[in-house]
């Protein structure tokens, strides 16, 4: 059976030395693998067609047995040239292609997903300028996938004047509530921080995020929330999401 769908590009490896296996996000079918056969040779109709983070238009022949599918034809949309130019937004975009990788199962489709991957990548040159944009992100993601956190505050502070999050209830809660959960699943936010956050879960553009510029003090504890919530609630380490940060965070410094 031939299907047709628009895809994004999240890995390519090789498997031989003219043919690559590419793991896509599609609109239509969720994550997919295809073999694209003599790809590299110099005269292949695929050269060019197809590379990380393009997000193309796929013809391909569905193959139920081992789930790698075979490319019929392959038409790039958005080749997102910027990120070839762009290292700090490549980096960003390595990290959602990543992330897209862990959470998302083979061939299970999850309604706006796809739009949403294009989101960040679109916006990868703007979060590598702007910190606060690639937590806005992150929050609207958890929120397509029923995990958004319950960031609102109780009704006061720790004595400190910052707020205890347990990941395990996915939000705040009163600090005499800490006793009865264990050490590791809670993480402190300074009040502005946590303000923040609401913020941004509440904004539906990027606008909010670029409004202010976040010193290196205000940026270390929304990464490390953010970062804390997001492995433990997708239950997958993120080292490429690391990386990413750590490489930004050496540049500027």
């Amino acid at each position: 059976m031939i299907a047709k769908t628009q895809a994004v590009v999240l890995r390519t490896a090789p498997f031989s030395e003219t043919s690559r296996m590419v793991t896509w996000f599609t609109a239509d079918y969720g994550k997919i693998t295809t073999s694209i056969r003599g790809s590299q040779r110099p005269k292949s109709m695929f050269l060019g067609q197809y590379d990380l983070f393009y997000t193309c238009e796929l013809l391909f022949y569905e193959r139920e047995r081992d789930n790698v599918h075979a490319i019929r034809e392959c038409s790039p949309l958005n080749p997102r040239l910027i990120l070839r130019d762009d290292w700090k937004a490549c980096a960003i975009a390595s990290y959602l292609a990543d992330l897209f990788l862990r959470i998302s199962p083979a061939r299970a489709y999850q309604p706006g997903l796809f739009a949403l991957l294009e989101l960040g990548l679109d916006h990868a040159p703007l979060a590598a300028l702007h910190p606060g944009v690639l937590f806005w992100y992150e929050l609207k993601l958890l929120r397509a996938v029923g995990l958004a956190p319950r960031f609102q505050p109780p009704r006061q502070a720790t004595s400190d004047g910052t707020w205890l999050l347990d990941l395990s209830r996915g939000g705040a809660i009163q600090s005499d509530e800490s006793s009865a959960t264990e050490a590791r699943h809670l993480c402190r936010l300074p009040d502005a921080a946590l303000r923040r956050l609401i913020a941004w879960q509440e904004a539906e553009t990027v606008d909010s995020a670029m409004q202010q510029a976040l010193t290196p003090a205000e940026v270390r504890p929304l990464e490390q929330v953010m970062g804390q919530f997001l492995e433990y609630h997708l239950e997958t380490p993120l080292r490429s999401r690391e990386l990413a940060l750590d490489l930004l965070h050496a540049e500027g410094s």
